[in-house]
């Protein structure tokens, strides 16, 4: 439906309410696996959402830069890693101060960071690692060999938005010694 009030268009698509995932997707499956949000205060985070939501929480841990997160998946199987990020537009009572960036599984690393780094210019390697993680939120919680890197751009000092938005971070991930699955095909 589309509608015009005042020389504004305002497009509404009906869709179907949201279903849960039949399966969750493990760490390094390929594409948009988590949305990062940043939080100045991990641990009060991680105390309020199991208060007012029923989402599914893993444990504080450290990020491979040093940082507090833990991960959260909503009711409809929907991943967030809730990251320490001091750098929010606005202080206040907010647990949460937004969207910093993502984790994406990739299929290959180097080639991707080319990517991030040549096309979107997202030039900061914040770490290049390589662990044996578990993903603690899943069922079956099998260790797996992963290849990590962290890419980061700061803020720019000009533009409408870029208060608002801040920095943005991207990490991509790689299952090293394994397939894995398409995150959004036959969904």
């Amino acid at each position: 439906t589309l509608t015009c009030r005042r020389g504004i268009a305002i497009l509404a698509i009906p869709s179907p309410l949201p279903k849960k995932r039949p399966v969750l997707p493990h760490l390094g499956d390929l594409r948009i696996f988590a949305v990062k949000i940043k939080s100045a205060d991990v641990k009060k985070a991680h105390q309020y959402f199991p208060a007012h939501f029923n989402h599914t929480l893993s444990d504080i841990n450290q990020t491979p830069d040093g940082r507090e997160a833990f991960w959260l998946i909503d009711p409809y199987g929907n991943r967030f890693q809730v990251i320490e990020e001091i750098t929010c537009f606005k202080k206040g009572k907010h647990v949460c101060g937004g969207v910093i960036g993502s984790v994406i599984g990739v299929g290959d690393i180097e080639r991707s960071i080319r990517f991030y780094k040549d096309l979107l210019g997202i030039h900061r390697e914040i770490y290049n690692t390589r662990v044996t993680e578990a993903d603690s939120l899943q069922k079956d919680n099998i260790p797996q060999p992963l290849h990590k890197v962290l890419l980061k751009k700061n803020a720019s000092p000009a533009g409408a938005f870029s208060k608002l938005l801040g920095h943005i971070e991207i990490e991509l991930v790689q299952v090293e010694g394994g397939t894995p699955a398409h995150i959004y095909h036959k969904l």
